[in-house]
């Protein structure tokens, strides 16, 4: 059986190109230095966070459930990224699912909380940038790591790859700044909490893809 001149083409790029490297290692070995950047975005806040008593927060039941979920939606989105990073190995259907319910209940739980009196538009706008600005500070580590896990690797699908890792970053620094935070308001949770992982998250794909994809350009034809 003949095989089209593409696949020779192909192959002698791929060995002309070939050069010794490092196998990956394990997901869960690769996780680990993204697990201690997570952990360090939550001792910060709450060490420095703006709640009076942040033992307080022990007696919430909503903060700790949405804080509990926004933490394990991030490792989730985490490992799946990382599972994008070898071709064949992406995470099942069923382990995306569950990151996504996880991350949606988180945000449905911050509906749960109850309406606070009105404030000025003012101080309503500052704080919430407040609180924007720190989530997007808090994630720049997160997914800075794990995008040069990524990238050490060859994912086929760089924008979805790269929407996962800035989910993790995002939904790990929603849980820091929610835990920091002495709002437990509902407006202004959706405005500034949820609205702030979703942008973050978009953000990181569209900004990742060029990178992540790159090595397919070197090794295709015609994508040059």
């Amino acid at each position: 059986m003949s095989v089209p001149p593409v696949h020779d083409a192909l192959v002698r790029r791929l060995v002309a190109d070939a050069t010794p490297v490092r196998p990956l290692r394990s997901v869960g070995v690769r996780m680990l230095p993204w697990l201690a950047v997570a952990a360090l975005d939550l001792a910060i806040v709450v060490t420095f966070g703006l709640r009076t008593s942040p033992a307080a927060a022990l007696g919430r039941p909503l903060l700790l459930a949405d804080v509990g979920m926004l933490v394990a939606a991030g490792v989730a989105a985490a490992t799946i990224a990382l599972c994008a990073a070898v071709p064949g190995g992406e995470a099942a259907r069923a382990a995306r699912a569950v990151a996504l319910a996880l991350a949606t209940a988180a945000g449905v739980v911050m509906l749960l909380e109850p309406a606070g009196a009105s404030v000025p538009a003012a101080r309503f706008v500052a704080e919430g940038t407040r609180c924007t600005l720190c989530t997007f500070a808090l994630a720049v580590g997160p997914a800075l790591v794990l995008l040069a896990a990524l990238r050490r690797g060859a994912p086929l699908d760089g924008t979805t790859a790269g929407a996962w890792a800035g989910g993790a970053a995002f939904l790990i620094a929603a849980a820091a700044v929610r835990l920091g935070c002495p709002i437990d308001e509902r407006l202004h949770l959706a405005a500034w909490h949820v609205l702030a992982a979703l942008g973050g998250t978009i953000v990181t794909a569209l900004a990742a893809a060029p990178a992540l994809e790159r090595w397919q350009r070197r090794v295709l034809p015609g994508d040059q």
